[in-house]
């Protein structure tokens, strides 16, 4: 073991030691951070020496051989420092105090550092790590950096070219700029991990780095703490594979990305925030390559920008899923690529509060099918199951309404594309002025800035509420009405209060069905749509269809007046029988029946 205090024992190298050349001495702090060991090959084999003690002073360090005064020392030290394919293991460092460029408990130019450890509780140092090799593999080694102590860049473990695997930094109430569980060149790695917590404060914290290999399953843990990023795993060119980052508590002034690449995959990585407060966070996030099944949870912290699953610039963003349980986000999306294409994403609210949008996934100039909005409670005052921004097809996208409230919902938005087969599927939750969206509460299929903006086709409604209103229905080719078992003769089930604008229908398949529960008797008459200014319905079908829990009575729809399509019961509800679902059932079919009985 080393023990560095107000003096120094162990193996303490410098300019004019016996054991090193000056190729190894920083000649200046203020690059400390950014350098890594400037000559490995100048290093040769030092037997550590536990007993050796060295007060820090002038004459000390110039006995020594470090020309240097006690307020100016860019020098290194190490437990031990080896060449070739040796290997450094079992090193156990204490700093206790001092004010070096940096202390790396193992060193190795081409052999393994393993299962060295560097615990820092006091001092000021540029470097600190638990070990670095120029070739060999890093594994296993630990760094601890607590109370008083300050650095600028702290590695669990470090290699240029090397695998490195399970190195691990806790910094507890220290300061440090950046901070690296593992880094590498140009090697890959796996399982390395940061913990900070007890209010230290960091800049730019990483799990795992590596320049151009894979980096998979490191994982990031912050809380009661304040930082500018973290960052789960990353890497320039390589894949980025099951990363982590939880913040508890604390304050990341910037954002947080489970993982990270420019040019490779990144792929099931995760963010999870239970309390604090960040900018913006993101799953799985690359320049270039695909962002495929990553995750961002929010349960309990604020995002004051966009929590997004996955995000990929050019590239396809899949399978990935942000999930707001509670606390608050400006916006949350499922998928996001910017010109590329965004497939499968989900956004999923079960409580918690969204100040702007929801989107299942959301693009540039991208093509966005089958990703999905679940509204399960919560608050959003706008939702999108898709939404391209500039231009882009969009289809398939499924929006979920269940509880909660909103004020502009939209299976699907493009500026300039198609919006084919989306569906809005409304079981619970109500429509609220939130005045996002200028002051009007919006049901649409598809959302475009004007008709010629592109073509929508077969989007599709799902009603199964009652006694619900909405400012605006647009963009629904197919409207299907499950009334509910507790709706009561007399009812509306959607009133349309359009401030004085009547409901265009025209071209538009409105079908009826009745809740096996239901307590309706024949005669009785319930209001489907219902819209004081008038509806548009030149060409419109309306008819009934059956489907699984509502498909035993007998109804007729049609327009009992200018305002009004109505539903009244021939035959009740039976909730002992059932058949299978059926297609929709055009009214002119359905009275060609109820003459025929």
């Amino acid at each position: 073991m080393c023990v560095l205090a107000g003096l120094f024992s162990g193996t303490l190298l410098g300019a004019q030691g016996a054991a090193i050349t000056d190729r190894t001495v920083l000649n200046d702090l203020s690059v400390v951070p950014r350098q890594t060991m400037t000559d490995a090959n100048a290093v040769q084999p030092v037997t550590t020496t536990p007993d050796l003690r060295l007060q820090v002073t002038d004459a000390a360090l110039h006995a020594a051989g470090f020309p240097f005064t006690a307020a100016y020392r860019p020098i290194y030290v190490y437990g031990q420092a080896v060449t070739g394919e040796q290997d450094v293991t079992g090193q156990n460092v204490i700093v206790q105090g001092g004010s070096l460029a940096g202390v790396i408990a193992g060193v190795s130019t081409g052999g393994a550092v393993r299962d060295n450890s560097l615990t820092v509780e006091k001092g000021s140092f540029g470097t600190l790590s638990g070990g670095n090799s120029l070739a060999g593999p890093a594994t296993i080694n630990r760094v601890i950096l607590k109370g008083d102590a300050l650095a600028g860049t702290v590695y669990g473990g470090k290699t240029e070219r090397g695998y490195v695997s399970g190195n691990r930094v806790t910094v507890t109430g220290a300061t440090a700029t950046t901070v690296y569980g593992g880094q590498s060149q140009s090697g890959g790695m796996i399982a390395n991990a940061v913990h900070v917590s007890d209010e230290a404060k960091t800049a730019y914290v990483y799990g795992g780095r590596s320049e151009s290999g894979a980096v998979r399953s490191s994982v990031v843990t912050f809380s009661d703490s304040t930082a500018l990023t973290l960052v789960g795993g990353r890497s320039a060119s390589g894949d980025v594979l099951n990363n982590r980052v939880t913040l508890t508590d604390g304050t990341v002034r910037q954002y947080i990305l489970g993982g990270q690449s420019e040019d490779g995959l990144v792929k099931r990585n995760q963010v999870i925030l239970e309390e604090g407060t960040v900018n913006t966070a993101t799953g799985g996030q690359s320049e270039n390559g695909q962002a495929v099944s990553n995750i961002a949870v929010l349960n309990g912290a604020t995002v004051s920008g966009a929590l997004i699953g996955g995000w990929s610039g050019s590239a396809k963003a899949e399978k990935n899923c942000a999930i707001l349980k509670s606390g608050k986000a400006r916006e949350i999306t499922g998928g996001q690529s910017l010109t590329g294409t965004g497939t499968h994403n989900i956004a999923a609210i079960d409580g918690g509060t969204i100040l702007r949008g929801a989107y299942g996934a959301r693009g540039l100039t991208a093509d966005l099918s089958h990703n999905e909005v679940a509204l399960r409670g919560g608050h959003s005052p706008i939702i999108y199951g898709a939404w391209a921004e500039k231009s882009g097809n969009v289809s398939d996208n499924t929006v979920f309404l269940e509880k909660g409230t909103f004020q502009y919902v939209a299976a699907a938005k493009t500026d300039d594309g198609t919006a084919r087969d989306n569906t809005v599927i409304w079981r619970g939750g109500n429509f609220k002025h939130y005045n996002k969206m200028g002051d009007w509460t919006v049901l649409a299929g598809a959302s475009m800035p004007s008709a010629s903006a592109g073509e929508a086709i077969d989007n599709k409604l799902f009603l199964h509420v009652t006694n619900r209103r909405v400012d605006l229905l647009t963009g629904f080719q197919r409207i299907y009405v499950h009334i509910p078992a507790n709706t009561a003769a007399g009812d509306t089930i959607l009133t349309l209060t359009g401030k004085d604008t009547p409901t265009d229908l025209r071209h538009a398949h409105v079908y009826v069905t009745l809740d096996n529960a239901s307590q309706l008797k024949p005669g009785d008459t319930v209001r489907i749509l219902y819209n004081p200014a008038g509806l548009v319905t030149e060409e419109t079908t309306l008819g009934t269809y059956a489907e699984a829990g509502a498909d035993t009575a007998k109804l007729q729809v049609r327009l009992s007046d200018a305002h009004t399509i109505t539903a009244t019961v021939i035959r009740a509800a039976s909730p002992d029988k059932g058949s299978k679902a059926q297609e929709p059932v055009p009214d002119g079919m359905l009275e060609q029946q109820i003459i025929e009985e």
